[in-house]
């Protein structure tokens, strides 16, 4: 079985995390077995937020995955028709239990560049601990280090002690 790194924006994973979306859909999937999906939060927060168990992988006609997974979705009806717009077939992750990340992590912590525009396999194991315990991540800043108005979004370390912690958006 193997771990996949997926791309997911934002909105949809504040519902993977709140328990609201059970299933991730995709048009394609990757050709080995996949155990657990780990969510890179797309921008703007651009972290790795979490990683999912997979239970089980389903694969049904456009129509029928809706009316199989459509509550459970986390999705609108229309937002999941045009995300499966010309496809013939559809594919759902069913997902399980949620081991979040805090802090959350970066992509390079993870050996990998780039987002993913599909998905990237990972090693079976990456040593979070090591990365969580790494010191760039206990650093505190201001405001005034960054000269983007979307300040929130530039800080780097999103650090528990931080007097911005908690306008970070994953531990809304």
């Amino acid at each position: 079985m193997s771990r996949i790194l997926l791309s997911i924006k934002p909105e949809y994973v504040k519902k993977i995390l709140s328990g609201e979306k059970l299933y991730e859909y995709r048009r394609v999937i990757p050709a080995k077995p996949v155990s657990s999906i780990v969510v890179y939060a797309s921008a703007p927060w651009r972290r790795v937020v979490c990683e999912v168990k997979v239970e089980l992988v389903l694969m049904h006609s456009v129509g029928r995955m809706w009316l199989v997974t459509g509550d459970e979705g986390g999705i609108s009806r229309k937002g999941f028709g045009a995300y499966f717009e010309g496809c013939v077939v559809a594919y759902a992750f069913m997902l399980g239990k949620i081991a979040k990340f805090k802090p959350a992590l970066f992509l390079s912590d993870f050996g990998v560049k780039h987002a993913p525009q599909n998905f990237v396999y990972l090693p079976d194991e990456v040593n979070v601990k090591a990365v969580v315990d790494d010191e760039r991540l206990l650093g505190m800043c201001t405001r005034d280090d960054y000269e983007d108005s979307d300040w929130t979004w530039a800080c780097d370390r999103f650090c528990e002690g931080c007097e911005f912690y908690e306008e970070v958006p994953f531990d809304e």
